[in-house]
């Protein structure tokens, strides 16, 4: 799990810093991220647990974050 928490550390200092570096006229800034729940398959980890950790990471993000949920799309 100390490898999911720095990977999405690394992931949030690299959209922020793609944020505040855009030319917000002609870059389309990222919005809300989708995801699945990794984690949750191969390595059979609670999704409860990830998403612990991704909410304490984006914890005063500006953009959301969505679970996509395979009975949800049609």
């Amino acid at each position: 799990m100390e490898q999911t928490r720095l990977a999405l550390r690394d992931m949030r200092v690299q959209l922020d810093a793609y944020v505040e570096g855009g030319d917000t006229e002609s870059v389309e800034q990222p919005g809300v991220i989708w995801s699945v729940a990794f984690n949750s398959g191969y390595f059979g980890v609670e999704w409860k647990e990830t998403e612990g950790i991704v909410l304490d990471v984006f914890e005063g993000s500006a953009r959301g974050w969505v679970l996509a949920k395979p009975d949800a799309v049609e």
